[in-house]
């Protein structure tokens, strides 16, 4: 499988093939689905989060959004998804703080995973994320804590 990781995920130290998403509880892995498609595994320390396995059933580029904490006690939000049929890069990712925290946004860092998923990381603590699709239709999720 053609993995592109950046400077944002670290490998996996121990005996599986987990990729250690850096200053975050979170980790993802590239497997296989059914039929072969591809699928990305994203963990929360132990626990998976989330499996998403792109499907022409689903138009959603958006799929998740969780915060959680920094190695350093900061907090720090993820959003993932799959790219849109025929693009090769991922939605525009925005992730707003809401009346509670001020309603600012910040944009997110982009880490691509193979050819068909993206994160998007964020550090703080925000209410929903936004995606912007090549189109300039925009998906919106509230961030599970």
């Amino acid at each position: 499988m053609n993995t592109v990781l950046n400077q944002e995920l670290l490998p996996s130290s121990g005996d599986d093939d987990r990729a250690q998403l850096r200053g975050t509880p979170w980790s993802v892995r590239l497997s296989r689905a059914t039929l072969g498609r591809a699928a990305l595994e994203i963990y929360d320390g132990e626990r998976v989060v989330d499996v998403v396995v792109p499907t022409a059933l689903i138009s959603a580029t958006l799929l998740g959004v969780l915060s959680g904490m920094q190695a350093d006690g900061d907090p720090v939000t993820l959003a993932w998804g799959v790219f849109e049929a025929g693009q090769d890069a991922p939605p525009d990712v925005t992730f707003q703080r809401g009346r509670r925290w001020g309603n600012t946004s910040s944009k997110g860092a982009e880490v691509l995973i193979g050819r068909q998923f993206w994160l998007s990381v964020a550090e703080g603590r925000f209410a929903t994320a936004t995606a912007t699709r090549s189109n300039g239709d925009i998906e919106r999720r509230t961030v599970l804590r």
